[in-house]
Parts: C-alpha cells; structure tokens; sequence
C-alpha cells in the first residue's frame, strides 16, 4: 500500500518509480516521497525537496536492483543506492538531451532525443551493448546497427540480463550480443514494461491484449520478424 501522506486527493504526483528496493512518487515540482514497500515503512515516508534538484523538477525516476536514476526538467540525470540526498550527477550525460532513462540489476542506461542510447554500469555478457570491459564505469553509446532512414531510437528499457531499444518505427532490438538486433515489430501503440528477464507489451488501444517477449532468449538476427504475437 502508498504511504499515508500520498492519500491527499490535492496532491499532485507527477512521476513514480518502483524496483525490489525502493519505491519513489514525485509531488508537483516540489517534492519526492520515498519509502521501502518490504520493510512497512510506508507509514514512515514523509515528502521532502532534495538540495540537489535546485530550480529544476524531476520528470522521470527507475528504480533498479541497486541504484535509481532521476531525470529532470534542466536535461540532468542523478543516480543515488541508499540515500536520495546523496545522489550524484552523472556528468558525462551534461549537455545530452535525455529524454528516457532506465535501470536493470547492476546497468542503467539513456536515451537522447536525437536517438542516441548510453549505458553503463556492469557489462557482464554485453548487456550494456558494448564490446569493452566488465564494468563501463560511465556512460558509453550503445553500439549501432543500419536502421531505416530516419529511424531512430525513442526509449530503452533495461532488464536484468540486457538493455532493450525501441525506435520510431515501434522496431524492438536487444542490444545484447551486440551489435542490436531486430527482436520484435510491434502493432500500433503499445506500453512497455520490463520485469526480471522479459518485457511486457501492452497495447494501447482499449482490447487489453499484450505480449511477453524474452529479447535475450535466441541469438537469431532476422530482421524480418513476425509481428508480435498477442495474447488476451
């Protein structure tokens, strides 16, 4: 259940994020509110304005295994484990026009809108999408593929075994081995939720329908894929 203090009809939460961990909702532009769901601490949560955040209001939270990342409206992106008044400026990401983030077990990743996707943290198995060592410890670019003219990427999704990417053209690719590769062409609108090692797709269009996908379960790179297949 939320914390007491989100039960006000005025507030206005903007933002949430949720992992195995921690659990964050965003009030308006003043304020966040954390608690740790396993540890009935809900009652415990009161809202509070990081330091960090100065003039600027976070728009967007992902909750991983054991780090959390904030964007916010001034194009930053902060990470913090244990405490939200420590985070810290991931400043290679300065500058960048970052409009998604997302955190997996032990890799967090950006994408840009100029479609341009980093990814950091532990690349064991490549699941940052990038052939260098085990640990990046800042953000690189995901290795590309070819894509269509004009396609680019436009959001990325981390689970624990990899990173995903979706493009313009609601193309899937797993970036994990690399380079990227074609999993799924998705029908329509469709919501994104990556949990463990697969991702949930949902279509957004009132039939509820939706699809499991497991990106990083055959090593095939077919760029003719069926669409994905629905189910009730």
């Amino acid at each position: 259940r939320p914390p007491s203090c989100l039960m006000d009809e005025a507030l206005e939460v903007t933002a949430v994020g949720a992992g195995p961990e921690w659990c964050f909702a965003c009030l308006g532009s003043s304020s966040v509110v954390s608690w740790r769901p396993l540890k009935d601490e809900a009652d415990l949560a009161v809202p509070e304005r990081p330091r960090w955040l100065g003039g600027a209001r976070i728009l967007e939270i992902a909750c991983g295994r054991d780090v959390v990342l904030a964007r916010t409206s001034h194009y930053e992106v902060f990470e913090w484990q244990d405490d939200i008044a420590h985070a810290t400026l991931v400043e290679s990401l300065v500058g960048c026009p970052v409009n998604r983030v997302a955190a997996g077990d032990d890799h967090r990743a950006a994408c840009t809108t100029t479609g341009v996707v980093f990814a950091w943290g532990k690349n064991h198995d490549g699941r940052c999408g990038s052939r260098k060592s085990a640990t990046l410890a800042a953000p690189e670019p995901v290795t590309r593929r070819p894509l269509h003219p004009k396609e680019r990427y436009v959001d990325v999704f981390c689970a624990r075994s990899g990173t995903a990417l979706v493009t313009n053209r609601r193309r899937l690719f797993a970036a994990r081995p690399y380079p990227p590769r074609l999993v799924a062409n998705f029908v329509g609108k469709n919501a994104v939720t990556a949990v463990d090692d697969v991702l949930f797709v949902r279509r957004i269009d009132g039939s509820n329908s939706f699809t499991i996908i497991d990106p990083w379960g055959s090593d095939d790179d077919d760029d003719d894929k069926d669409d994905a297949r629905e189910k009730p």
